[in-house]
């Protein structure tokens, strides 16, 4: 892995990475969060901080000075509530929840640091492929590449076949192995203060999941169609995995071969991968990858989307305004992502169009 990691963090960018924060930096850091934001296990949400400045903005600002001068943060601070959130309706099983961390505000505000320092630094030291959650980049690059790879794999007259890999990785964040971070971020160059600060704040959390109180993670390689190569693919991804502490989800991932791709290689390389063939409705980072013919039929996932959260609506005792609120804000969003890529059939714009109408007037009723 060393030889794949160049040094690009400078001495300056060291020097103003490892500075004290003063007052200002903390509480610009407080202010950003928002007000009644869910509390952390402390049950103090950031306004307590806010609103009696007077009595308690001191001890906030004395307890984030001490972590980042002492390198030390009390197990107490880094507390954490999970929440599981369902990702589909009858969710059973831990992968059909979304957790969703709630920390106490004195760690939330030494992130916030962290974050804000690094932020500067990101378009130097992420790739440019990786083009989401990175101001100025766009994550529907990618999904343009990859209707781009898709059309040219379809009109491609070569004699020897591609074969594309969607991979989804198991719960790509939560796997994370927090050595590989320290050891990448020390290969980038970052001072040993910087990297003992977010080794402090990610090891040291303690979990408590509520009971009872989506990112995505595609990646899409493309090899021509040779067994050598499908061997190469799987020994990079096994190398990659095990580094990162990574691991592939073989039922949702898949392959899918251009039209000149023999049936020989097909066979191999799901025999090799272990992975099957994508199926038709298969999504690449939330859009559909595959637009079948009867477009209508693609683009059904974002009625259904629609559909599902005006049906948890209670409409007639939500004023007028308060219903055109949640359309703009909630329903027209569900749709920009994927508008942004695909022109939409007239006919899935017309039924979303009459649901919105009929959430408007207080009389929808889940059809």
């Amino acid at each position: 892995m060393e030889d794949l990691i160049s040094r690009t963090i400078t001495y300056s960018d060291n020097e103003k990475l490892i500075q004290i924060p003063d007052d200002k930096e903390i509480l610009t850091a407080l202010n950003s969060i928002r007000s009644f934001k869910a509390p952390g296990p402390d049950g103090i949400p950031s306004l307590f901080y806010k609103h009696y400045g007077e009595t308690v903005k001191p001890l906030l600002l004395a307890a984030t000075k001490s972590f980042f001068t002492s390198g030390f943060i009390l197990k107490e601070w880094n507390n954490t509530f999970i929440c599981l959130i369902p990702k589909r309706q009858g969710a059973s099983n831990f992968k059909d929840f979304r957790p969703i961390s709630l920390c106490n505000v004195c760690y939330k505000v030494i992130s916030k640091i962290i974050a804000d320092r690094l932020k500067p630094l990101l378009d130097r030291i992420i790739s440019p492929n990786q083009t989401a959650f990175i101001e100025g980049r766009w994550i529907n690059e990618n999904d343009l590449l990859a209707q781009e790879i898709l059309h040219t794999m379809r009109k491609t007259r070569a004699r020897r076949g591609w074969i594309g890999l969607k991979i989804d990785f198991t719960k790509a964040f939560n796997k994370l192995e927090w050595s590989f971070v320290i050891k990448t971020m020390e290969k980038l160059g970052f001072h040993s203060t910087f990297v003992s600060w977010i080794y402090q704040c990610i090891s040291t959390s303690t979990f408590s999941i509520l009971l009872n109180g989506s990112p995505h993670d595609d990646l899409l390689i493309l090899s021509k169609a040779s067994e050598a190569n499908i061997r190469n693919v799987k020994s990079i991804l096994d190398k990659f995995c095990s580094w990162l502490g990574q691991e592939v989800n073989c039922p949702k991932s898949g392959l899918f071969f251009s039209k000149n791709t023999s049936a020989d290689i097909k066979r191999n390389s799901k025999a090799i991968l272990g992975i099957r063939k994508l199926k038709e409705n298969a999504k690449y980072l939330g859009n559909p990858l595959f637009v079948k013919r009867k477009r209508k039929e693609s683009f059904q996932f974002l009625v259904d989307k629609i559909k599902s959260k005006l049906a948890s609506w209670k409409a007639k005792i939500i004023s007028w305004a308060g219903r055109a609120t949640l359309i703009n804000s909630v329903i027209n969003n569900t749709t920009i992502y994927t508008m942004s890529l695909f022109r939409l059939p007239k006919s899935t714009l017309n039924t979303i169009d009459k649901s919105n109408k009929k959430i408007l007037v207080g009389n929808y009723k889940g059809k």
